[in-house]
């Protein structure tokens, strides 16, 4: 059986306000469309970062193309940090 500073201890981080951190976070779209020719380009971006780094803790960016059809990636790049904290 737990004795009251246990359960405490056990419910303290569920009753504590939790930082979401996306605060830092920016989201970039653009789409252009031509209808008479069937075609159209569409580029994505988002960045994700942290008040306490310096470097972006993940990015992400998409260009890419529609051809009638046909829909390709003309580049894409993604790339994450990790941190290791060693207490």
């Amino acid at each position: 059986m737990l004795s009251r500073s246990e359960k405490a201890q056990a419910v303290l981080p569920l009753v504590k306000p939790v930082p979401i951190g996306l605060k830092y976070s920016y989201n970039l779209k653009w789409s252009n469309v031509i209808p008479e020719r069937n075609a159209g380009a569409g580029f994505h971006s988002e960045l994700f970062n942290s008040k306490e780094s310096l470097l972006p803790k993940s990015f992400y960016s998409r260009l890419s193309w529609a051809l009638g059809p046909y829909h390709f990636d003309v580049f894409e790049v993604i790339t994450v940090v990790l941190i290791l904290i060693e207490f």
